[in-house]
């Protein structure tokens, strides 16, 4: 018989374990891509056409928030 963790990781299912027919944790396939790794593509993707404003730079908008 195979372990749980190996059962997860090669069938790549979730598993509960129970205590009195409850369940009180859950083993589950860890996320292979980077949740970080994955935000910053989200918002490279997300920001592309996204502009300041015509004739603003970032300084300028600063500025501005600084009054």
């Amino acid at each position: 018989m195979d372990s749980p963790v190996k059962e997860v990781e090669e069938q790549n299912e979730v598993i509960g374990i129970t205590k009195h027919g409850r369940i009180i944790a859950i083993i589950s396939p860890a996320p292979q891509e980077n949740p970080i790794a994955l935000a910053i593509e989200s918002i490279r993707k997300n920001r592309k056409g996204v502009y300041l404003g015509k004739d603003l730079t970032l300084k300028e908008l600063i500025e501005e928030g600084r009054k």
